[in-house]
């Protein structure tokens, strides 16, 4: 191979790495609590087919390249560059992770003749500067080597029986402002405001933390906690409550476990947090739904089927892909009236992947191609409010409704109202319906949601009474 040649190899191996940067991205900076929490564990086949994509691409854009100048078109060989360019950009686009950057935001904002019009410009102008600068388009490699690890199984679940029901639902960021004070004039939510009439409702109630990984195992384990549920390299978990040192995950210490010493059984339904793995000794029934990196495929252990997921993710030119969201929704939704059912089972626990986006509701339906906008977040609060709705009924008509419990709160305010509105309000919603209940009641003392904690054991056995220390 010539001089001339090998200069050109090397600047379609670059282009062709420069397409696959979005996935560099996603190895180069991986932290252990993402495969943890979005089960995204890269494999070594996964690092080693990246590689494979990259030679590969490179040896079809040289080809290609050859090919056109042996044709006598020399020129076209340098137009071939445009569509790994476009490619490439897009990937950049994910890999900068900023909403402004979507398809819906450009749409919502500019309307859906300026976005194609921008788009064509930057085409032509990417095509422009390619041939222009033709000989000095090159860019660097980099290397990535990945150490991974698999996340571990579920673990077995016992067979019990015990005394009374409390349904626990937990809505992923749904915001106490939005919800209630501050809800736009056309947002009905009829089920949370009749739930509302015939419970105790906080007005100042706040989350153990100020994210999921935070909150969601304060409520498991009933305190404040300060820093995220990590996994230990040797295996285990640790957590940091109120300040303190980080201490070992004891889950014999969870809700589930005290649920069991007092003769109750308990299911999880839940996405995100690998509920399983931390509590599936002392539960009956444990459905974890895991939170996929939605703009990639999940990693696989096998080389071909790596490679293949590869290049497909090169042409998901959406945002977010809400193909995941969507199937977690209906699960987590089929899931827990199933639950409702299942009157062996005491304490559910049910951890919902809405109103957090991406947005897949459009108003009437659920849907996979809703803009994910900020104002998207009132659409998912409203398909929160319906399944909400759906649990009552099923509570209704199975004749369990009067003497269940019922805690519906969140655990964390929304990012999207706050990005919207640049208010800062710590607050969640917080809804008590006590067995037996008929009226509702306010509540504006200051409640820290972990005392849901002690309060779901109370009913476990059989005490009645409320929560608020300041009635």
């Amino acid at each position: 191979m010539s001089l001339k040649h090998s200069r050109r190899y090397w600047i379609v191996l670059s282009l062709a790495n420069l397409v696959f940067i979005r996935q560099w991205s996603d190895l180069l900076n991986a932290r252990p609590y993402e495969a943890f929490y979005e089960n995204l564990t890269a494999y070594p086949a996964t690092v080693w087919a990246l590689y494979a994509a990259v030679l590969v691409l490179s040896a079809f854009l040289y080809a290609l390249f050859r090919l056109c100048e042996r044709a006598g078109y020399p020129g076209l060989a340098y137009l071939c560059f445009l569509p790994p360019v476009v490619l490439g950009l897009n990937g950049l686009r994910q890999a900068l992770n900023d909403e402004r950057l979507s398809w819906g935001y450009g749409v919502q904002r500019f309307g859906t003749a300026a976005v194609w019009i921008a788009m064509g410009i930057v085409l032509v102008g990417s095509a422009f500067v390619i041939w222009r600068w033709r000989k000095n388009v090159v860019r660097t490699l980099p290397l990535a080597f990945s150490s991974v690890e698999r996340a571990p199984r579920a673990l077995p679940h016992a067979d019990r029986r015990a005394p009374q029901r409390v349904f626990w639902l937990v809505f992923d960021g749904m915001d106490y402002r939005a919800t209630f004070p501050d809800r736009p004039a056309d947002l009905d939510l009829p089920n949370l405001d009749a739930l509302r009439s015939h419970a105790d409702f906080y007005t100042d109630a706040h989350a153990p933390g100020d994210e999921t990984n935070r909150s969601l195992p304060g409520y498991l384990m009933g305190r404040s906690v300060d820093r995220a549920l990590l996994p230990l390299p040797g295996g285990g978990y640790e957590l940091e409550f109120d300040g303190a040192t980080p201490t070992p995950w004891k889950s014999e210490d969870s809700l589930f476990a005290r649920a069991r010493s007092e003769g109750a059984s308990s299911a999880i339904v839940g996405w995100h947090l690998p509920y399983c793995e931390l509590v599936g000794h002392y539960v009956d029934s444990c459905r974890r739904y895991p939170h996929y990196n939605a703009k990639k495929l999940a990693y696989v252990d096998t080389f071909g089927e790596s490679f293949e997921n590869l290049f497909a993710e090169l042409f998901r030119l959406r945002w977010r892909d809400t193909y995941v969201h969507v199937s977690n929704y209906q699960a987590v939704l089929q899931d827990t009236l199933e639950l409702v059912d299942d009157t062996s089972v005491d304490l559910v626990f049910v951890h919902w992947p809405i109103p957090h986006n991406p947005v897949i509701f459009d108003g009437k339906r659920v849907s996979r191609t809703v803009p994910n906008l900020f104002e998207g977040h009132f659409k998912n609060l409203k398909l929160a409010d319906l399944a909400l709705g759906r649990v009552i009924e099923k509570l209704q008509t199975t004749g369990q409704w009067k003497d269940a419990a019922v805690f519906v709160t969140s655990d964390h305010p929304s990012r999207a109202i706050l990005l919207k509105d640049r208010i800062e309000d710590p607050r969640v919603p917080l809804l008590i319906k006590n067995p037996g209940q008929t009226a509702g009641r306010e509540v504006i003392a200051l409640t820290e949601t972990t005392t849901l904690f002690e309060r779901a054991l109370e009913l476990l056995g059989k005490k009645t009474e409320t929560l608020a220390r300041n009635p």
